[in-house]
């Protein structure tokens, strides 16, 4: 059964309203070891959601908008290359995987 209370038409298409969850696991791209303490931002233009991962490499983000958004993905920690993902168009439910490699 569908919620109707979450659904609004918008120039005659249907989007689910409802707030979004991004979230999954930061690990070492050599090792797959997670790793602690990396700092996660996603962006919209002003919008702005930061969080770091905890023991296990964890990290989510959540109650954010997804409608008509293109979000970048920033994942930093010193050692590391900076990650910098583009145009995430839909991020609720996925689990993301996501392995930094060493600077050299």
């Amino acid at each position: 059964m569908t919620d109707t209370s979450r659904i609004t038409e918008i120039d005659a298409g249907i989007a689910d309203t409802t707030m979004n969850m991004l979230h999954g696991y930061v690990v070492d791209f050599a090792n797959n070891k997670p790793i602690q303490n990396a700092i996660v931002i996603l962006q919209n233009g002003n919008q702005k959601f930061a969080t770091s991962t905890n023991q296990d490499g964890f990290f989510k983000i959540h109650q954010f908008f997804s409608i008509n958004a293109k979000w970048v993905l920033l994942v930093s920690k010193p050692g590391y290359q900076c990650l910098n993902i583009r145009k995430i168009m839909y991020v609720n439910y996925e689990e993301y995987r996501i392995k930094l490699k060493k600077e050299k």
